[in-house]
Formats: structure tokens, sequence, C-alpha cells
């Protein structure tokens, strides 16, 4: 004979009140995450608990290994669900956790999404790993791989310690490729922004220093031209030397008229264009600088021409220690003429 089990019912969304030991108990009402509708109870003459329902059985009603909403999350064969959606509050971005060992400790780490996006994105994580020491970057569509590290230069924050730029191989090269762009080291002195030094782009790069340049090493050469053919080289605890490679070194002090040079044996002063050859070597005690009227200077006894002797404003004393005193007129017909004032009159 067939046996017909009946459980207590109810059209409502509330558990039943009580419930003998192993009476059941069901409710009809739509069942939600709040109320107790769509369940299946069980008493225990104590208490009625719930041991399940179609509340429970819808969520289950899906395709394992596909996340549906308002279900249970069910993996495929492969223990996989398609995707997970993390997060839920009204105003935070969803969090997902990955925790340490239990035994080790209940830190974790954590990826979050922003508060508010203004659009979805996903990112593709690549294939295999980098080299050393190389970076993730995006390609601006979500797609990430690995990359050597090249910044944009403005995108260098400021950072707050010490800063070195090194390579273990080929060159370090600074290029400022903005049109009449410079380059511009500065600094801190004594707390105020300084700009130390600045090479100039839009004058063919220039350098202009805010204060002193300084060689520190005995030997430094400071070289002009396209070639170099003209340098200034630092003599060690004795001064600089200026040569030239093309001809002779000359430090020309407004322009080409005045000017310092030398032509290897004697020095050349130039003055309001004319060159004077300074002689190579010292002339004897009492001796004077002499021309020979094409700009050769040379040391020679004092012996002047009588007629070159102008008027003093003392008195004149011819004296010799030795030996006569000669006054020759020399040329024919000439005079010896004794002259003198006499009450404000040149006399005879």
């Amino acid at each position: 004979m067939a046996v017909t089990l009946q459980i207590k019912r109810s059209t409502g969304t509330t558990a039943p009140s009580s419930l003998a030991d192993g009476e059941l108990g069901y409710t009809h009402g739509t069942g939600t995450q709040a109320n107790n509708g769509d369940r299946l109870f069980i008493g225990d003459g104590s208490s009625v608990n719930v041991i399940g329902g179609q509340y429970f059985s819808d969520m289950l009603d899906h395709v394992a290994g596909t996340l549906t909403a308002s279900s249970a999350v069910v993996v495929d064969s492969n223990k996989a669900v398609d995707e997970l959606l993390i997060g839920n509050n009204g105003s935070t971005g969803g969090t997902l956790k990955l925790n340490e060992g239990t035994t080790n400790g209940t830190h974790f780490i954590g990826l979050k999404a922003g508060n508010s996006l203004a659009a979805s994105v996903t990112f593709t994580l690549p294939t295999a790993d980098g080299s050393s020491g190389q970076v993730i970057k995006t390609n601006a569509s979500g797609t990430l791989s690995f990359a050597d590290e090249t910044p944009a230069l403005d995108n260098i924050a400021a950072g707050d310690a010490a800063a070195t730029l090194t390579t273990t191989a080929g060159n370090i090269t600074i290029d400022a490729q903005g049109n009449d762009t410079d380059i511009i080291f500065k600094g801190t002195d004594g707390s105020s922004d300084t700009t130390f030094l600045t090479i100039d782009g839009s004058d063919a790069g220039t350098l202009i220093a805010n204060h002193d340049l300084e060689l520190g090493t005995d030997g430094s050469i400071v070289k002009f031209g396209a070639d170099n053919e003209i340098t200034l080289t630092h003599v060690a605890d004795t001064g600089l030397l200026l040569a030239d490679s093309g001809g002779s070194p000359t430090l020309q002090l407004h322009d080409a008229n005045e000017s310092v040079s030398s032509d290897g044996s004697n020095l050349i002063l130039t003055s309001g264009g004319t060159a004077f050859t300074v002689p190579s070597s010292d002339g004897s005690s009492g001796q004077f600088l002499k021309t020979n009227g094409s700009g050769a200077l040379s040391f020679d006894t004092v012996s002047s021409a009588a007629d070159d002797i102008t008027a003093g404003d003392g008195a004149v004393n011819i004296t010799t220690s030795s030996g006569n005193i000669t006054i020759d007129a020399a040329a024919d017909n000439s005079d010896i003429i004794f002259k003198g004032t006499d009450d404000t009159s040149d006399i005879t």
C-alpha cells in the first residue's frame, strides 16, 4: 500500500515557529536572501533548521563552469569557471586577496579596482617572463608585455635621495631634441633654486656658467676651433700656455690691430696695426730699445744726434771725468754759436 508523507507547509516566507524532532516543514513564498521563502526545514525538538529548498536548488540550475547571476559558483570538470566578479560595495572597488600560508600569519596581497572607473578595462598578462630588469608595459589597449625601461624624461618625478646615472657600456647622451631648446643644469644653493649651467641650443651650444669655471687638474687643456688648432694649456705652478698648431699663437686685446703673439723665438707686440718684434735677449746696462723703422726692436747704446736734443726745463751740465770735451761743427762753413737769454731776450 502506498504511503503518503506529509510535511507542514506555508505559503509565506517565514520559518515555522516550531517542529518536532524529525518533523519537516516547507515555505512556498518566493525566497530571497533576506527571508525564509522556498526553504525546507527540519526540527530537532528544540530548534528549526534549514536543510534545503527551491531557493538553493535554483542556485545550482546552470551550466557548470559558467558564472550566473544570483547563483552558486559551480566549477566545471577542470575546476574552472569562466569569470569571477569581485566587489559589491556601493562606493568601494572590489579587492582580490591572496593570503599567505595560514601557519605564517594572516597577511595577504590584494589586487583592488579603483573606486570609480571611467570605463571597463581588461589587462592581458604576458605569455612568458621577461629578461632580468625589464618592466611591464601596456600597449594602451590592455595588453601587457615585458620591455626595457626607457621612461620619457618628462615623466621622471623628483626623488628624495641622491640619483646616479650609470652605464656599464656605451655612451650617456643627453639630447634636447626640441627646436632651439637648451640643456639646463640646476641645483639648490643656500635653499635657493639656482641654474648652475646652461647649454644654449639656440646658439649652437654656447656654454653659460652662472659662476666660476674650474679645471681641477694640472695640465688641463682648453681647445678652440673646429680642428682644435688653438689650445690654452695649464702649466702646473707656472701659468698658461697659448699654442697654435697652424701658425703663431696670438692673443688679441681688442681686434687684430692690438695683440700679443709669438713667432717661436720672439714676442711680437702689435699696436695700432704696427707689429713690434721684441728682442730675444736683454741688452747691456744703460742701453735702450730702438727700432729699425720696420718694427724690429733692438738694444743699443745712447748716442743721440745733436739736432735731436730738445730744450730741457733745468740747468744742464756737460761733464767728463777724463778726456776732452769737443764741440765740432762738422758741416762746411758752419759756426759754433753760444746763446743765452738776457732779460727775457734770446741773445747770441
